[in-house]
């Protein structure tokens, strides 16, 4: 089975040259189907009439003579790989020919039937991949273009090369305006708040770009204004590894920069203000323990002392009885226990069961007292043990309270 070929365009003057050429075409082990003519006018014409794969070109037509017929026919027909046919052995028209576009030169006489079907299927191959290339180029630019991203490339000596149309919107310079400036342009030479040299680091990002992967640094546009950017560069390299340039891809943070700097004063003013409500808490705990301590004073060495009078005159029982009660309850109000007890955020409710575990009251007893259920009091009584640290140990509840009293 043949191997299909594509349709070529054959254009030469020359009758026998064109019957040799498709002889030597129709010899290979493929189904090619050649056209041929003689001028550049009809060519041009069997171009925008037909579809070709290859087109075998002589440079010296009837209408048209050297590199002049290969730039007529680039200009006014579609894009092919062309072969370049010619009766001169040419070193400089080769050269123009392939700089133009030619996909390969060949000289009449010179080649046969294998290097000729050779030659087209190499320029067919390498048309099709310069226009993959080229389709590829054009969707990157198109993407480059048109990301939501800042996309700046540099050579190693800072000058811009590349500035895309995001980057030209946010540092509101046109691609006129920019190319070929140094990127030294776009920021300020001291950092707001750090104080850093951002010209130092420029020339520390361009000299060792890899030491520089990600960096978040202070911009400047054209208007003055400063803006933050994230950025993460990349070394550009040549075919042997060299870094000839630097490849930076940057978005704007400015406004997360902000609401950082705002969080952080922020935080830094309830830190002050944590700070202040700490002396002043601690000045007030100060305060309370020397009202404590002064009220316990007055009340043993002013009230208690006639107290103790007041027992020893002769008192009826009542009065003996109220007396009692009332030293009673100056005592408890001067008892150490309860001032210690504060510190555990004891509900007033909890309190009263504490005294009555201390006189050494049941907890039917304290549930008739406070007039609860024995279930109520048993909740207050392992709440109790909870916030004295007691839930988890065997310690007798009211063998700790005595202790602490």
């Amino acid at each position: 089975m043949k191997n299909l070929c594509h349709k070529i365009l054959l254009i030469e003057d020359d009758a026998a040259d064109a019957g040799l050429i498709c002889d030597m075409v129709e010899s290979k082990e493929a189904e090619c189907v050649v056209a041929t003519t003689d001028r550049l006018s009809s060519a041009l014409k069997l171009l925008r009439e037909s579809a070709f794969e290859v087109v075998l070109l002589d440079l010296a037509l009837p209408d048209s003579k050297g590199i002049e017929t290969l730039r007529r026919l680039q200009d006014e027909a579609p894009p092919l790989p062309i072969v370049v046919l010619t009766v001169t052995d040419d070193e400089e028209l080769a050269a123009e020919a392939i700089s133009m576009g030619a996909q390969d030169y060949l000289v009449k006489a010179r080649f046969d039937a294998d290097q000729l079907y050779r030659s087209m299927i190499y320029a067919m191959e390498r048309k099709r991949y310069e226009q993959q290339l080229r389709e590829s180029e054009e969707k990157y630019r198109e993407l480059v273009e048109n990301a939501n991203s800042v996309v700046i490339r540099m050579d190693r000596k800072g000058a811009i090369t590349f500035f895309n149309e995001y980057a030209q919107t946010l540092f509101g310079y046109s691609r006129d305006e920019i190319i070929g400036r140094d990127v030294k342009i776009l920021i300020p030479q001291t950092e707001t708040g750090s104080g850093r040299d951002l010209t130092k680091m420029i020339d520390n990002i361009l000299s060792n770009p890899d030491d520089f992967i990600e960096n978040v640094n202070e911009n400047v546009r054209k208007n003055g204004e400063r803006i933050w950017v994230s950025w993460r560069n990349r070394a550009v390299r040549d075919a042997k590894g060299d870094v000839i340039g630097n490849l930076a891809i940057g978005q704007d943070v400015t406004e997360r920069k902000q609401l950082e700097e705002s969080l952080d004063i922020k935080s830094r003013t309830l830190e002050e203000v944590n700070t202040a409500l700490k002396v002043l808490l601690k000045q007030r705990e100060g305060d309370k323990r020397e009202l404590e301590e002064n009220i316990s004073l007055n009340v043993n060495e002013l009230i208690l002392p006639y107290v103790e009078k007041l027992k020893k005159s002769r008192l009826d029982a009542g009065q003996t009885s109220n007396l009692n009660i009332l030293e009673t309850n100056l005592q408890e109000i001067t008892s150490p226990i309860l001032r210690k007890l504060q510190r555990f955020d004891l509900t007033p409710k909890e309190i009263e069961v504490v005294s009555y575990l201390k006189d050494g009251r049941t907890t039917k007893q304290i549930a008739e007292l406070l007039g609860v259920s024995p279930r109520a009091v048993e909740f207050h009584r392992y709440n109790i043990r909870k916030k004295l640290g007691l839930d988890q140990m065997k310690t007798n509840l009211r063998t700790y309270l005595l202790s602490i009293g």
